[in-house]
């Protein structure tokens, strides 16, 4: 879909939003403004950009945008307004029926981060499990702003939800590991401004051009004839998408392995119809 369906007027509306639904909506900013009333919510990944254009666009009409925070474990976890461009969304709350959990460790310490670890009566299980559990650990990291407020500040895992699927950067590096052996690869996780979150990936020969460890040929590289060249990656996780960029890097002479900085692979910083445009 890239279009949004026809919109009835006079009609309050809701709009159930992913990333990617709100490049569409800055294109309805008339036939919304005009809406009696219109609230859009936002999930399964960060709010772009867009998103807070098309709230600053709107104001003073009956036009709302809110986003919900959560996973497919624990269901919708917390909410918070999407505020116009150029402010502060400020904190999530938690929704009436969830509690966060205490982390007993960063009450103790001078910046009090936590995972994001609740309890819910909407909690799933996964398919080894014969009942949902009694909580809910999430790779969220959070800083409590009293009892039912926090900041969200990332994820201590190395997940990416592009426009809400599920990427894991680890089984990315993997897969492509072992579709081109020798071949030393990196995924990066980026801001997006239609999908919300993606990935760079990054590739370079194990060894100085010419030659890998002891003589021997180095293995196959990215496509591209020079780095940052953009090109299709030769492979992926499976079900997963395509990176947002996939860049051959020069070999460090003299070493076996070009170096990664591990630093740089941790995440930086979730009607009528819903909106799913085809990308």
């Amino acid at each position: 879909m890239t279009e949004v369906p026809p919109l009835r007027p006079g009609a309050r509306t809701l709009l159930v939003c992913l990333p990617s639904t709100w490049p569409l909506l800055r294109r309805l900013l008339t036939p919304l403004g005009a809406l009696p009333r219109a609230v859009a919510l936002h999930s399964t990944a960060a709010a772009p950009e867009a998103a807070k254009e098309v709230v600053h666009a709107l104001r003073g009409t009956g036009f709302t945008a809110h986003a919900l925070l959560g996973s497919t474990e624990t269901g919708a976890v917390a909410h918070r307004p999407i505020a116009p461009a150029g402010t502060d969304d400020g904190p999530w709350r938690l929704l009436p029926d969830v509690v966060l959990v205490p982390d007993l460790r960063a009450a103790r310490t001078a910046d009090p981060v936590q995972p994001l670890h609740v309890i819910s009566p909407r909690l799933g299980r996964r398919h080894d499990m014969a009942e949902p559990p009694a909580s809910w650990r999430t790779t969220d990291l959070v800083r409590r702003r009293g009892l039912r407020e926090f900041d969200h500040l990332g994820r201590s895992s190395r997940l990416v939800k592009a426009n809400g699927v599920r990427v894991w950067l680890d089984e990315v590096e993997s897969a492509v590991a072992e579709a081109l052996p020798g071949l030393d690869v990196a995924c990066l996780p980026v801001p997006d401004g239609v999908r919300g979150e993606h990935y760079e990936m990054y590739c370079a020969p194990p060894a100085a051009r010419g030659h890998g460890p002891r003589g021997t040929p180095h293995g196959p590289r990215c496509a591209g004839p020079s780095p940052a060249r953009r090109a299709r990656p030769e492979s992926r996780a499976p079900g997963g998408p395509d990176p947002a960029l996939a860049a051959r890097q020069g070999a460090h002479p003299g070493a076996a392995r070009p170096r990664v900085r591990q630093d740089r692979l941790n995440p930086t910083a979730e009607h009528a119809f819903l909106v799913v445009p085809a990308l």
